[in-house]
């Protein structure tokens, strides 16, 4: 096949497709063994911290949290701490995810079995008659590493 250039650039077809190759290894390679409809998840949650951090910040000095985290060590049975300001549930949510997701590197039931030995559990608590929010550590990691109920 004769090399061809593709219209805007001074690379052969040849050097583009080798790069395009290269490129969707390493877009692979970024999913950690995440099954598809998760890393759409991951980059939609990206994507809305990444939005919420380019958002103007207020002054909310006198206005209460609403919401804390209770986190617990599942190593160590026993052993929590609160963590969090949060002023809205989706704040308190996102993070809770956070935290629970950074507990735990392997998916599938290993990584479940993984989590409920050296994880992290994360309860939100509402403050001062805060709307409650239905979070559950154990079904939103069961959810990630594809454990049917």
């Amino acid at each position: 096949m004769k090399n061809k250039e593709i219209v805007g650039t001074n690379l052969p077809q040849e050097q583009i497709e080798e790069n395009f190759v290269t490129a969707k290894k390493d877009w692979l390679k970024s999913l950690n063994g995440l099954s598809l409809a998760e890393y759409e998840d991951k980059i939609q949650n990206d994507a809305l911290e990444k939005i919420n951090d380019n958002q103007p910040k207020t002054v909310v000095e006198n206005i209460k949290p609403s919401y804390k985290l209770l986190v617990m060590d599942m190593f160590s049975y026993g052993e929590s701490r609160i963590e969090g300001d949060f002023h809205s549930a989706d704040e308190a949510l996102r993070h809770a995810k956070k935290i629970v997701l950074k507990s735990f590197d392997t998916r599938g039931r290993e990584g479940y079995e993984e989590w409920l030995s050296f994880g992290e559990s994360v309860s939100i608590i509402e403050l001062d008659g805060a709307s409650p929010v239905e979070f559950s550590a154990q079904d939103y990691v069961k959810k990630i590493c594809g454990i049917s109920y």
